[in-house]
């Protein structure tokens, strides 16, 4: 009886040994499993920090996003989805043209759209005309579609799909429709206008900015952006910035 127990005894020793020797392959394992279901982009509550450089034109259509975001409650976690450009364009009224208007978008057909343009300054970009519509959210996301417009500068949303190009290509976000690391989160960095300064300052949409009259709110374009945001409701064009 004396030696069953001691067999006994001896088995329970080897099995703790085995368990606490398995016992930190497995809890490798499990972090490993972790580590892999927490790659950045996969989700929009792990997206990937991504820092957009402002500099010259393109300083006046990235501080209509910062007002968007900032004043208006437009979400800063993005995924991109190419496919959804042309659609999302479309839905946001970008693309809507009118009965013996000029082009497209409402912004080189005020009167048609009831929408108002500021006027050309001259020492930016040689005066030429705010026709182009921004959009935020981007139309290159899937949160676009029903983007606030902005009136801006030709010159000025060339220069800006290149540095949004640059970003997606430097921090590797992918397109929803072919990858799987397509969320991010977009910061601002470089020549910022007064939105993006306030809005990477940390400050919130009850900041004086945010209010009509604003001080400080009118960039090196000539007009605050926050005066001029609308948004489409696929008939007309509502005014959606400061009243």
């Amino acid at each position: 009886m004396q030696l069953q127990n001691s067999f006994i005894v001896l088995g329970f020793y080897a099995a703790g040994i085995q368990q606490a020797l398995a016992a930190p392959v497995d809890n490798e394992i499990t972090a490993r499993g972790l580590e892999i279901r927490a790659t950045p982009g996969e989700s929009n509550t792990n997206p990937i920090k991504a820092s957009v450089n402002v500099q010259g034109q393109n300083q006046l259509p990235f501080d209509a996003d910062c007002y968007a975001i900032l004043c208006k409650g437009a979400d800063r976690v993005l995924q991109r989805d190419s496919d959804e450009t042309n659609p999302n364009r479309r839905d946001s009224g970008v693309t809507k043209t009118f009965s013996g208007g000029n082009g497209s978008g409402p912004f080189r057909n005020p009167q048609k759209a009831d929408v108002k343009v500021p006027a050309p300054k001259s020492s930016w970009d040689s005066g030429k005309p705010f026709v182009s519509p921004e959009e935020y959210p981007f139309a290159s996301t899937l949160q676009g579609g029903s983007a606030y417009l902005i009136p801006v500068n030709q010159a000025s949303q060339n220069s800006q799909g290149g540095a949004i190009n640059g970003m997606y290509e430097k921090y590797d976000i992918e397109t929803a429709d072919c990858g799987t690391k397509s969320w991010f989160e977009i910061s601002f960095t470089g020549s910022l206008g007064p939105y993006c300064k306030a809005l990477m300052a940390g400050k919130k949409s009850s900041d004086p900015i945010c209010k009509k009259g604003a001080k400080d709110a009118v960039g090196d374009w000539g007009f605050d952006v926050g005066e001029y945001i609308y948004k489409y409701d696929g008939h007309s064009y509502r005014a959606a910035g400061k009243q």
